[in-house]
Protein backbone atom coordinates (compact mmCIF):
# COMPACT_ATOMS: atom_id res chain seq x y z
CA UNK A 1 0.00 0.00 0.00
CA UNK A 2 2.82 2.28 0.39
CA UNK A 3 3.67 2.38 -3.22
CA UNK A 4 0.08 3.34 -3.37
CA UNK A 5 0.61 6.26 -1.31
CA UNK A 6 3.41 7.54 -3.16
CA UNK A 7 1.43 7.20 -6.08
CA UNK A 8 -1.16 9.04 -4.93
CA UNK A 9 1.58 11.88 -3.42
CA UNK A 10 2.51 12.45 -7.25
CA UNK A 11 -0.15 13.22 -8.59
CA UNK A 12 -1.38 15.95 -5.89
CA UNK A 13 -1.40 19.37 -5.41
CA UNK A 14 -3.27 21.89 -3.93
CA UNK A 15 -3.36 23.21 -0.10
CA UNK A 16 -0.77 21.88 2.02
CA UNK A 17 -2.40 19.43 4.38
CA UNK A 18 -4.90 17.99 0.93
CA UNK A 19 -3.65 17.32 -1.84
CA UNK A 20 -6.11 16.88 -4.61
CA UNK A 21 -6.00 13.37 -6.37
CA UNK A 22 -6.66 13.67 -9.91
CA UNK A 23 -6.63 11.05 -13.13
CA UNK A 24 -8.02 8.57 -10.63
CA UNK A 25 -8.50 4.94 -12.01
CA UNK A 26 -10.51 2.14 -10.57
CA UNK A 27 -7.94 0.52 -9.50
CA UNK A 28 -6.54 3.30 -7.15
CA UNK A 29 -9.99 4.37 -6.02
CA UNK A 30 -10.71 0.74 -4.80
CA UNK A 31 -7.09 0.73 -3.35
CA UNK A 32 -7.53 3.84 -1.46
CA UNK A 33 -10.96 2.25 -0.36
CA UNK A 34 -8.81 -0.65 1.16
CA UNK A 35 -6.48 2.13 3.05
CA UNK A 36 -8.83 3.89 4.30
CA UNK A 37 -10.57 0.98 5.80
CA UNK A 38 -7.26 -0.64 7.06
CA UNK A 39 -6.00 2.39 8.55
CA UNK A 40 -9.51 3.56 10.44
CA UNK A 41 -9.94 6.59 8.41
CA UNK A 42 -12.92 8.90 8.57
CA UNK A 43 -14.82 11.04 6.24
CA UNK A 44 -13.90 12.99 3.37
CA UNK A 45 -14.52 11.65 -0.43
CA UNK A 46 -12.65 9.51 -2.09
CA UNK A 47 -11.10 12.61 -4.35
CA UNK A 48 -9.84 14.32 -1.46
CA UNK A 49 -6.85 12.40 0.87
CA UNK A 50 -6.41 14.31 4.33
CA UNK A 51 -2.33 13.64 4.66
CA UNK A 52 -1.92 15.32 7.89
CA UNK A 53 -4.74 12.69 9.14
CA UNK A 54 -2.91 9.83 7.14
CA UNK A 55 0.26 10.30 8.73
CA UNK A 56 -0.96 10.30 12.76
CA UNK A 57 -2.50 7.19 11.58
CA UNK A 58 -0.03 5.44 9.53
CA UNK A 59 0.60 1.80 11.37
CA UNK A 60 3.78 1.73 13.01
CA UNK A 61 3.29 -2.47 13.53
CA UNK A 62 0.98 -4.71 13.74
CA UNK A 63 0.31 -8.88 14.79
CA UNK A 64 -1.49 -11.25 16.96
CA UNK A 65 -0.67 -11.35 20.43
CA UNK A 66 -2.93 -12.71 23.87
CA UNK A 67 -4.47 -10.79 25.75
CA UNK A 68 -5.46 -11.85 29.67
CA UNK A 69 -9.30 -12.53 30.25
CA UNK A 70 -11.37 -11.40 33.53
CA UNK A 71 -11.00 -14.80 34.28
CA UNK A 72 -7.25 -15.21 34.12
CA UNK A 73 -7.34 -17.13 30.45
CA UNK A 74 -5.78 -15.69 27.64
CA UNK A 75 -7.24 -14.89 24.11
CA UNK A 76 -6.08 -14.09 21.00
CA UNK A 77 -6.43 -11.02 19.56
CA UNK A 78 -5.00 -8.48 16.83
CA UNK A 79 -3.02 -5.92 17.80
CA UNK A 80 -2.67 -2.22 15.33
CA UNK A 81 0.16 0.10 17.05
CA UNK A 82 -0.16 3.26 14.46
CA UNK A 83 1.29 6.46 15.55
CA UNK A 84 -1.25 8.06 17.60
CA UNK A 85 -3.02 5.11 18.59
CA UNK A 86 -2.73 1.72 19.94
CA UNK A 87 -5.67 -0.70 19.08
CA UNK A 88 -6.29 -4.08 20.23
CA UNK A 89 -8.94 -6.13 18.29
CA UNK A 90 -10.87 -8.85 19.31
CA UNK A 91 -12.81 -11.68 16.50
CA UNK A 92 -15.78 -9.94 15.64
CA UNK A 93 -17.73 -13.59 15.75
CA UNK A 94 -17.35 -13.68 19.58
CA UNK A 95 -20.23 -11.99 20.44
CA UNK A 96 -19.74 -12.58 24.22
CA UNK A 97 -18.53 -9.48 26.52
CA UNK A 98 -14.46 -10.74 27.52
CA UNK A 99 -15.31 -13.56 30.37
CA UNK A 100 -18.39 -13.89 30.30
CA UNK A 101 -18.30 -17.36 27.66
CA UNK A 102 -14.82 -18.44 28.79
CA UNK A 103 -14.24 -21.70 29.96
CA UNK A 104 -12.49 -22.11 33.67
CA UNK A 105 -9.30 -22.17 33.36
CA UNK A 106 -7.86 -25.94 34.22
CA UNK A 107 -6.05 -26.24 37.59
CA UNK A 108 -2.02 -26.07 37.99
CA UNK A 109 -1.94 -27.78 41.92
CA UNK A 110 0.88 -29.83 41.72
CA UNK A 111 0.51 -33.58 41.55
CA UNK A 112 2.98 -36.23 42.07
CA UNK A 113 3.39 -39.22 39.50
CA UNK A 114 5.19 -42.39 40.13
CA UNK A 115 7.21 -44.06 37.52
CA UNK A 116 8.10 -47.62 38.18
CA UNK A 117 10.65 -49.42 36.23
CA UNK A 118 13.79 -51.53 35.37
CA UNK A 119 16.97 -49.88 36.51
CA UNK A 120 18.34 -48.11 33.39
CA UNK A 121 15.20 -48.01 31.61
CA UNK A 122 14.21 -44.62 30.43
CA UNK A 123 11.55 -42.79 31.51
CA UNK A 124 9.87 -42.23 28.10
CA UNK A 125 9.32 -38.75 27.34
CA UNK A 126 10.30 -35.66 25.59
CA UNK A 127 10.73 -32.48 27.67
CA UNK A 128 11.32 -28.88 26.12
CA UNK A 129 11.50 -25.29 27.86
CA UNK A 130 14.46 -24.29 29.78
CA UNK A 131 15.26 -20.72 31.83
CA UNK A 132 16.88 -19.43 28.79
CA UNK A 133 13.52 -19.88 26.45
CA UNK A 134 11.54 -18.03 28.70
CA UNK A 135 8.99 -21.40 29.77
CA UNK A 136 9.20 -23.96 32.00
CA UNK A 137 10.90 -27.37 31.74
CA UNK A 138 7.07 -29.07 30.42
CA UNK A 139 6.82 -32.84 28.80
CA UNK A 140 6.59 -32.43 25.04
CA UNK A 141 5.77 -35.96 24.22
CA UNK A 142 5.27 -39.20 26.35
CA UNK A 143 6.32 -42.56 24.59
CA UNK A 144 3.55 -44.86 23.95
CA UNK A 145 3.51 -48.04 26.55
CA UNK A 146 6.54 -46.60 28.60
CA UNK A 147 6.90 -46.31 31.74
CA UNK A 148 5.71 -42.46 32.21
CA UNK A 149 2.57 -43.74 30.08
CA UNK A 150 1.96 -46.46 32.30
CA UNK A 151 2.08 -44.90 35.26
CA UNK A 152 -1.05 -42.59 34.22
CA UNK A 153 -1.93 -39.18 35.19
CA UNK A 154 0.73 -37.36 33.52
CA UNK A 155 -0.04 -35.53 30.18
CA UNK A 156 1.58 -33.96 27.41
CA UNK A 157 1.88 -30.28 28.29
CA UNK A 158 2.41 -30.83 32.02
CA UNK A 159 5.01 -28.58 33.73
CA UNK A 160 7.84 -30.62 35.48
CA UNK A 161 7.97 -29.04 38.67
CA UNK A 162 10.49 -31.18 40.07
CA UNK A 163 12.00 -34.77 39.49
CA UNK A 164 13.13 -36.60 43.10
CA UNK A 165 12.84 -33.26 44.96
CA UNK A 166 15.04 -31.29 42.72
CA UNK A 167 13.30 -27.97 41.73
CA UNK A 168 13.51 -27.15 38.41
CA UNK A 169 12.17 -23.88 38.45
CA UNK A 170 15.12 -21.85 37.29
CA UNK A 171 16.73 -24.91 35.35
CA UNK A 172 18.18 -24.40 31.50
CA UNK A 173 17.17 -27.00 29.21
CA UNK A 174 20.74 -28.86 29.39
CA UNK A 175 20.51 -28.55 33.05
CA UNK A 176 16.92 -30.13 33.34
CA UNK A 177 18.32 -33.11 31.03
CA UNK A 178 21.64 -33.79 33.24
CA UNK A 179 19.15 -33.75 36.48
CA UNK A 180 16.49 -36.16 35.01
CA UNK A 181 19.29 -38.65 33.97
CA UNK A 182 20.48 -38.56 37.10
CA UNK A 183 17.81 -40.78 38.35
CA UNK A 184 17.56 -42.87 35.43
CA UNK A 185 19.06 -45.72 37.21
CA UNK A 186 16.26 -45.50 39.57
CA UNK A 187 13.78 -48.16 39.69
CA UNK A 188 11.12 -45.48 41.15
CA UNK A 189 11.23 -41.58 40.09
CA UNK A 190 8.95 -39.22 41.72
CA UNK A 191 7.52 -36.42 39.49
CA UNK A 192 5.97 -33.76 40.55
CA UNK A 193 3.86 -32.05 37.66
CA UNK A 194 1.37 -29.30 37.04
CA UNK A 195 -0.76 -28.08 33.90
CA UNK A 196 1.10 -25.09 32.53
CA UNK A 197 -1.14 -22.46 30.31
CA UNK A 198 2.47 -21.55 29.27
CA UNK A 199 3.57 -24.93 28.17
CA UNK A 200 0.32 -25.33 26.48
CA UNK A 201 0.87 -22.37 24.54
CA UNK A 202 4.73 -23.08 23.27
CA UNK A 203 3.66 -26.51 22.21
CA UNK A 204 0.72 -25.43 20.06
CA UNK A 205 2.77 -22.25 18.75
CA UNK A 206 5.44 -25.01 17.68
CA UNK A 207 2.82 -27.31 15.86
CA UNK A 208 1.36 -23.65 14.00
CA UNK A 209 4.73 -22.99 12.90
CA UNK A 210 6.61 -25.73 12.18
CA UNK A 211 3.64 -27.60 10.14
CA UNK A 212 1.44 -26.78 6.69
CA UNK A 213 -1.54 -27.18 8.32
CA UNK A 214 -0.82 -24.86 11.42
CA UNK A 215 0.78 -21.97 9.23
CA UNK A 216 -2.65 -21.96 7.17
CA UNK A 217 -4.70 -21.72 10.10
CA UNK A 218 -2.03 -18.67 10.45
CA UNK A 219 -2.37 -17.38 7.12
CA UNK A 220 -6.32 -17.27 7.58
CA UNK A 221 -6.85 -15.25 10.90
CA UNK A 222 -6.11 -12.44 8.87
CA UNK A 223 -8.92 -12.56 7.10
CA UNK A 224 -11.32 -13.05 10.22
CA UNK A 225 -13.90 -9.52 10.64
CA UNK A 226 -12.21 -7.95 14.21
CA UNK A 227 -14.39 -5.88 16.52
CA UNK A 228 -12.17 -3.40 18.41
CA UNK A 229 -11.46 -4.46 22.36
CA UNK A 230 -9.92 -1.69 23.52
CA UNK A 231 -8.30 1.69 21.80
CA UNK A 232 -5.54 4.01 23.63
CA UNK A 233 -3.99 7.37 22.27
CA UNK A 234 -0.16 6.57 22.00
CA UNK A 235 0.34 9.73 23.76
CA UNK A 236 -0.60 8.61 27.16
CA UNK A 237 0.13 4.70 26.73
CA UNK A 238 1.95 3.32 29.73
CA UNK A 239 3.49 0.20 29.92
CA UNK A 240 4.23 -1.76 33.01
CA UNK A 241 5.54 -5.48 33.63
CA UNK A 242 5.03 -4.76 37.34
CA UNK A 243 1.70 -3.53 37.56
CA UNK A 244 -0.57 -5.43 39.66
CA UNK A 245 1.60 -8.75 38.34
CA UNK A 246 2.00 -11.70 40.06
CA UNK A 247 4.98 -14.18 39.51
CA UNK A 248 3.03 -16.37 37.42
CA UNK A 249 2.40 -13.77 34.97
CA UNK A 250 6.03 -12.37 35.20
CA UNK A 251 7.03 -16.11 33.92
CA UNK A 252 4.70 -16.09 31.00
CA UNK A 253 6.34 -12.35 30.09
CA UNK A 254 2.96 -10.42 30.35
CA UNK A 255 3.21 -6.65 30.44
CA UNK A 256 0.17 -3.96 31.06
CA UNK A 257 -0.62 -1.47 29.01
CA UNK A 258 -3.05 1.10 30.50
CA UNK A 259 -4.25 4.85 29.54
CA UNK A 260 -2.75 7.72 31.75
CA UNK A 261 -6.20 10.03 31.27
CA UNK A 262 -8.76 6.43 31.55
CA UNK A 263 -7.75 3.73 34.32
CA UNK A 264 -10.77 1.30 32.79
CA UNK A 265 -8.50 1.70 29.45
CA UNK A 266 -6.20 -1.37 30.50
CA UNK A 267 -5.25 -5.05 28.69
CA UNK A 268 -2.42 -7.25 29.93
CA UNK A 269 -0.68 -8.71 26.53
CA UNK A 270 1.98 -11.37 25.80
CA UNK A 271 2.87 -12.89 22.54
CA UNK A 272 1.63 -15.92 21.35
CA UNK A 273 3.26 -19.20 22.50
CA UNK A 274 5.87 -17.78 25.14
CA UNK A 275 7.70 -15.42 22.54
CA UNK A 276 9.77 -13.44 24.66
CA UNK A 277 11.64 -11.49 21.61
CA UNK A 278 8.00 -10.38 20.16
CA UNK A 279 7.00 -9.10 23.79
CA UNK A 280 10.18 -7.38 24.09
CA UNK A 281 9.71 -5.86 20.02
CA UNK A 282 6.11 -4.85 21.29
CA UNK A 283 7.32 -2.86 24.18
CA UNK A 284 9.80 -0.85 22.51
CA UNK A 285 7.78 0.22 19.74
CA UNK A 286 5.29 1.25 22.38
CA UNK A 287 7.77 2.95 23.90
CA UNK A 288 9.49 4.42 20.87
CA UNK A 289 6.06 5.23 19.40
CA UNK A 290 4.94 7.18 23.15
CA UNK A 291 7.89 9.10 23.04
CA UNK A 292 8.13 10.63 19.90
CA UNK A 293 4.78 11.50 20.10
CA UNK A 294 4.82 15.41 19.84
CA UNK A 295 3.94 17.02 23.37
CA UNK A 296 1.24 18.55 24.21
CA UNK A 297 0.96 22.64 23.18
CA UNK A 298 0.99 23.53 26.83
CA UNK A 299 2.15 27.03 28.13
CA UNK A 300 2.26 28.04 31.63
CA UNK A 301 -0.07 31.14 32.08
CA UNK A 302 2.42 33.12 34.26
CA UNK A 303 5.85 32.32 33.50
CA UNK A 304 9.43 33.46 34.74
CA UNK A 305 10.76 36.40 33.09
CA UNK A 306 12.16 35.81 29.71
CA UNK A 307 10.80 32.11 29.62
CA UNK A 308 7.74 30.72 28.03
CA UNK A 309 6.65 28.05 30.06
CA UNK A 310 6.30 26.17 27.26
CA UNK A 311 6.17 21.93 27.84
CA UNK A 312 8.43 20.08 26.33
CA UNK A 313 8.00 17.11 27.78
CA UNK A 314 5.97 15.04 29.53
CA UNK A 315 5.61 11.47 30.41
CA UNK A 316 4.82 9.00 33.12
CA UNK A 317 8.01 8.34 35.33
CA UNK A 318 7.76 5.73 38.58
CA UNK A 319 9.17 7.79 42.01
CA UNK A 320 10.38 4.96 45.09
CA UNK A 321 9.69 5.84 48.34
CA UNK A 322 11.41 5.14 51.45
CA UNK A 323 9.09 1.89 52.24
CA UNK A 324 10.31 1.02 49.02
CA UNK A 325 7.35 0.70 47.25
CA UNK A 326 6.78 2.79 43.50
CA UNK A 327 4.20 5.74 43.08
CA UNK A 328 3.48 6.97 39.22
CA UNK A 329 3.62 10.65 38.67
CA UNK A 330 3.80 12.58 35.24
CA UNK A 331 6.94 14.57 34.82
CA UNK A 332 6.18 17.45 33.09
CA UNK A 333 9.62 19.88 32.11
CA UNK A 334 9.64 23.48 30.22
CA UNK A 335 11.70 25.38 29.25
CA UNK A 336 12.65 26.66 32.47
CA UNK A 337 11.72 23.84 35.57
CA UNK A 338 10.27 20.32 35.78
CA UNK A 339 7.13 19.78 37.60
CA UNK A 340 5.42 16.37 38.88
CA UNK A 341 1.49 15.89 38.78
CA UNK A 342 -0.46 13.23 39.83
CA UNK A 343 -2.12 13.10 36.80
CA UNK A 344 -1.20 14.21 33.06
CA UNK A 345 -1.75 17.99 32.67
CA UNK A 346 -4.25 19.05 29.70
CA UNK A 347 -5.23 22.53 30.21
CA UNK A 348 -2.57 25.18 31.29
CA UNK A 349 -4.11 25.92 34.55
CA UNK A 350 -3.12 22.15 35.56
CA UNK A 351 0.54 23.30 35.31
CA UNK A 352 0.08 25.82 37.91
CA UNK A 353 -0.79 23.06 40.76
CA UNK A 354 1.87 20.43 40.22
CA UNK A 355 2.92 18.00 43.62
CA UNK A 356 6.28 19.58 43.44
CA UNK A 357 8.45 21.63 41.34
CA UNK A 358 11.95 22.79 41.08
CA UNK A 359 14.06 25.17 38.54
CA UNK A 360 16.07 23.38 36.34
CA UNK A 361 19.18 25.61 37.27
CA UNK A 362 18.59 23.90 40.39
CA UNK A 363 18.03 19.93 39.67
CA UNK A 364 21.01 17.62 39.03
CA UNK A 365 20.27 14.67 36.93
CA UNK A 366 21.99 11.41 37.60
CA UNK A 367 21.38 8.03 35.65
CA UNK A 368 22.05 4.94 37.22
CA UNK A 369 20.56 2.93 39.81
CA UNK A 370 21.06 4.20 43.26
CA UNK A 371 23.76 3.71 45.21
CA UNK A 372 23.92 0.87 47.96
CA UNK A 373 24.97 1.88 51.64
CA UNK A 374 25.35 -0.83 54.29
CA UNK A 375 21.44 -1.61 56.06
CA UNK A 376 19.69 -0.10 52.33
CA UNK A 377 17.18 -3.01 51.30
CA UNK A 378 18.95 -4.51 47.72
CA UNK A 379 17.80 -3.01 44.30
CA UNK A 380 14.37 -4.92 43.25
CA UNK A 381 12.77 -6.09 39.99
CA UNK A 382 11.90 -2.75 38.57
CA UNK A 383 15.32 -1.64 39.58
CA UNK A 384 17.68 -3.68 37.68
CA UNK A 385 15.06 -4.26 34.64
CA UNK A 386 14.39 -0.71 33.70
CA UNK A 387 15.87 2.91 33.27
CA UNK A 388 16.34 4.67 36.83
CA UNK A 389 17.87 8.10 37.66
CA UNK A 390 18.44 10.06 40.40
CA UNK A 391 17.03 14.03 40.97
CA UNK A 392 19.27 15.71 42.98
CA UNK A 393 17.97 19.04 44.46
CA UNK A 394 20.21 21.86 47.45
CA UNK A 395 19.80 21.11 50.70
CA UNK A 396 20.68 17.48 50.35
CA UNK A 397 17.08 16.16 48.66
CA UNK A 398 17.11 13.35 46.69
CA UNK A 399 14.45 11.75 44.12
CA UNK A 400 15.02 8.16 42.84
CA UNK A 401 12.94 7.37 40.04
CA UNK A 402 12.33 4.72 37.14
CA UNK A 403 11.56 5.82 33.63
CA UNK A 404 10.37 2.20 32.22
CA UNK A 405 13.39 1.94 30.33
CA UNK A 406 17.04 2.86 29.74
CA UNK A 407 16.33 4.03 26.56
CA UNK A 408 13.40 6.56 28.36
CA UNK A 409 15.77 7.35 30.86
CA UNK A 410 18.87 8.75 28.19
CA UNK A 411 16.30 11.00 26.17
CA UNK A 412 15.06 12.48 29.50
CA UNK A 413 18.65 13.41 30.31
CA UNK A 414 18.96 14.42 27.21
CA UNK A 415 15.89 16.87 27.61
CA UNK A 416 17.00 17.52 30.86
CA UNK A 417 20.72 18.91 29.54
CA UNK A 418 18.97 20.59 26.10
CA UNK A 419 16.87 22.67 28.29
CA UNK A 420 19.27 23.45 31.22
CA UNK A 421 21.61 24.94 28.47
CA UNK A 422 18.94 26.56 26.99
CA UNK A 423 18.15 28.13 30.31
CA UNK A 424 21.63 29.37 31.35
CA UNK A 425 21.83 31.12 27.77
CA UNK A 426 18.59 33.16 28.23
CA UNK A 427 19.54 34.13 32.09
CA UNK A 428 23.17 34.70 30.91
CA UNK A 429 24.37 35.75 34.17
CA UNK A 430 22.75 35.77 37.82
CA UNK A 431 23.30 37.83 40.86
CA UNK A 432 23.26 37.18 44.78
CA UNK A 433 23.57 39.59 47.12
CA UNK A 434 26.05 38.48 49.88
CA UNK A 435 28.55 39.01 52.49
CA UNK A 436 32.38 39.07 52.52
CA UNK A 437 34.42 40.23 55.18
CA UNK A 438 31.52 41.85 56.75
CA UNK A 439 30.31 44.16 53.66
CA UNK A 440 27.62 44.08 51.70
CA UNK A 441 28.55 42.38 48.29
CA UNK A 442 26.98 40.96 44.96
CA UNK A 443 28.08 37.74 43.33
CA UNK A 444 27.61 37.60 39.75
CA UNK A 445 27.63 34.42 37.90
CA UNK A 446 28.02 34.68 34.08
CA UNK A 447 27.99 31.69 31.92
CA UNK A 448 30.74 32.96 29.28
CA UNK A 449 32.93 34.80 31.45
CA UNK A 450 32.76 33.28 35.12
CA UNK A 451 32.86 34.48 38.61
CA UNK A 452 32.68 38.24 39.49
CA UNK A 453 32.53 39.52 43.01
CA UNK A 454 31.79 43.51 43.39
CA UNK A 455 31.01 46.16 46.24
CA UNK A 456 27.32 46.16 46.77
CA UNK A 457 27.25 49.23 49.12
CA UNK A 458 26.10 52.92 47.78
CA UNK A 459 28.49 54.70 45.55
CA UNK A 460 31.12 51.77 45.57
CA UNK A 461 29.65 48.75 42.85
CA UNK A 462 33.80 48.37 42.60
CA UNK A 463 35.32 45.00 41.66
CA UNK A 464 36.54 42.77 44.26
CA UNK A 465 37.55 39.69 42.20
CA UNK A 466 36.68 38.01 39.09
CA UNK A 467 37.98 34.46 37.42
CA UNK A 468 36.67 32.52 35.07
CA UNK A 469 35.21 28.68 35.13
CA UNK A 470 38.56 27.19 34.15
CA UNK A 471 40.25 28.14 36.98
CA UNK A 472 37.64 27.32 39.52
CA UNK A 473 38.47 24.01 41.15
CA UNK A 474 36.04 23.85 44.15
CA UNK A 475 32.77 25.21 45.51
CA UNK A 476 31.93 24.17 49.07
CA UNK A 477 28.38 24.68 50.96
CA UNK A 478 30.19 24.94 54.47
CA UNK A 479 27.75 25.62 57.72
CA UNK A 480 26.24 29.32 58.82
CA UNK A 481 25.18 29.60 55.20
CA UNK A 482 28.79 29.78 54.14
CA UNK A 483 30.14 29.28 50.51
CA UNK A 484 33.44 28.56 49.90
CA UNK A 485 35.91 29.25 46.56
CA UNK A 486 38.79 27.47 45.79
CA UNK A 487 40.51 28.58 42.51
CA UNK A 488 43.61 27.22 41.02
CA UNK A 489 46.77 29.11 42.73
CA UNK A 490 44.78 31.26 44.80
CA UNK A 491 43.57 30.84 48.56
CA UNK A 492 40.39 29.87 49.40
CA UNK A 493 37.19 32.75 49.46
CA UNK A 494 34.18 32.83 51.67
CA UNK A 495 31.45 34.51 51.36
CA UNK A 496 28.11 34.32 53.40
CA UNK A 497 24.92 33.93 51.61
CA UNK A 498 21.44 32.79 51.97
CA UNK A 499 21.03 29.23 50.46
CA UNK A 500 24.64 28.43 49.54
CA UNK A 501 23.63 25.18 48.32
CA UNK A 502 21.22 26.62 45.88
CA UNK A 503 23.76 28.95 44.62
CA UNK A 504 26.37 25.72 44.47
CA UNK A 505 23.95 23.98 42.37
CA UNK A 506 23.39 26.83 39.65
CA UNK A 507 27.63 27.64 39.64
CA UNK A 508 27.54 23.54 38.67
CA UNK A 509 24.78 24.56 35.92
CA UNK A 510 26.50 27.18 34.47
CA UNK A 511 30.08 25.43 33.98
CA UNK A 512 28.37 22.00 32.66
CA UNK A 513 27.03 24.34 29.97
CA UNK A 514 29.88 26.66 29.19
CA UNK A 515 31.95 22.68 29.08
CA UNK A 516 29.43 21.33 26.76
CA UNK A 517 29.45 24.32 24.32
CA UNK A 518 32.89 24.18 24.08
CA UNK A 519 33.20 20.88 23.47
CA UNK A 520 30.51 21.43 20.53
CA UNK A 521 32.87 24.18 19.19
CA UNK A 522 36.12 21.92 19.29
CA UNK A 523 34.43 19.76 17.79
CA UNK A 524 33.20 21.48 15.16
CA UNK A 525 36.55 23.02 14.40
CA UNK A 526 37.90 19.45 13.88
CA UNK A 527 35.12 18.56 10.87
Amino acid sequence: MASFIQRVRGKSQGKKGQGVVSGFNTEDAIALQRYRAEQGLKGGSEELIDWDEVKTKATIKEGFMQVQDIDGSWKDVRVFLHSSVLCVMLVAADKSAMGRLAAPPKTEIERTVTVYKSSGEPLGLTIKGGKEHGVPIFVAAITEGSPLDKAGNSYVGDEIVSVEGIALKDFTHSDAVSAIRAVMSRPRVRLRLRFSQASKYQLVGDYLQTTEEGQAHLRSRRHLKWKELVSIPVGLCSISRFHERTDELREQQAFAVHSAFDTTKKVVLRAEYGDVQITQDWINAIRTARDNYPPTLLHKPNPPLDFSGKVVFCGRVHERSVKGTWKDFFMVVTDHDVGFCSSPPSLPEHLEYPVAAYPLLATRFISGKRALEEGDPPHDQRENEEGCFTLKLPDGVFHYFSAGSPECRDRLERVFQERTDQAVEIMTSITYSCFFQGEGVALTINWQSGLWLNHDTVGDKSLIWHHPFSRLKNTRDLPNKTLEFEFEGLDTFRIQVERPSMIVFVIMAFVSCRARKQQTLYKASLL
